[in-house]
């Protein structure tokens, strides 16, 4: 299946009407607005997305998109061929050194890190460095020691809310981890992992809360 603008604007997305280069007086504050941006602030905004003015005419900030599988809004029409990957499945964005694809920009660059050996994160307090963020940020509770999040059936404490939602599986049995090419589920998300670069040579790009 081809998951091309067409399809996009057509089957599965709405685009929002857009308002764009105008100038119009506010008959409800007497002053010239001149963007969407000092319009929305000089109105209160509704549930709906629409300005309330005294005339009742409805403006709808621009340029949005609204996916129609999950509800989430997006930014012009790019964002919108980069999120729609996530539900087709669709990996637009190749690794021009090995040639492994990837639905996100933002994953693409995080795995240029392997070939390059840039480790750009440094942690103040031993200068050990690394080449995610996030891995600093684990990193750092070997300094700290705070454990503040909790499991709440058997109260074991874990320093990211991360590390809760994988060992609360241990209990429930969940397999929230699913294959993008297979119908294989997983309850880690590092057998996940390894299931996509053994079976379909790539690597998988979902993320964990």
């Amino acid at each position: 299946m081809t998951f091309g603008l067409d399809f996009v604007e057509h089957n599965h997305f709405e685009a929002m009407p857009e308002v764009s280069d105008y100038q119009e007086e506010c008959d409800a504050f007497q002053q010239r607005v001149t963007n969407e941006e000092n319009l929305y602030s000089a109105h209160s905004q509704s549930s709906s997305n629409e300005i309330s003015h005294n005339n009742e005419v409805p403006v709808i900030l621009s340029p949005h998109y609204l996916c129609n599988i999950c509800n989430k809004i997006l930014k012009g029409k790019f964002a919108l061929k980069t999120h729609i990957s996530t539900h087709s499945g669709e990996r637009p964005f190749v690794c021009n050194i090995c040639n492994k694809t990837f639905a996100k920009k933002q994953i693409l660059q995080e795995h240029a890190i392997i070939h390059t050996g840039e480790r750009p994160f440094t942690c103040e307090l031993c200068q050990k460095s690394f080449a995610k963020k996030c891995t600093l940020i684990k990193h750092k509770v070997v300094h700290t020691g705070d454990k503040k999040h909790s499991c709440d059936i058997c109260n074991k404490k874990f320093a990211q809310r991360s590390g809760v939602l994988k060992h609360r599986i241990t209990h429930t049995g969940e397999r929230p981890y699913s294959c993008n090419f297979c119908d294989k589920v997983f309850s880690a998300k590092c057998s996940l992992k390894k299931h996509c670069e053994k079976f379909h040579s790539t690597e998988s790009d979902v993320q964990s809360e």
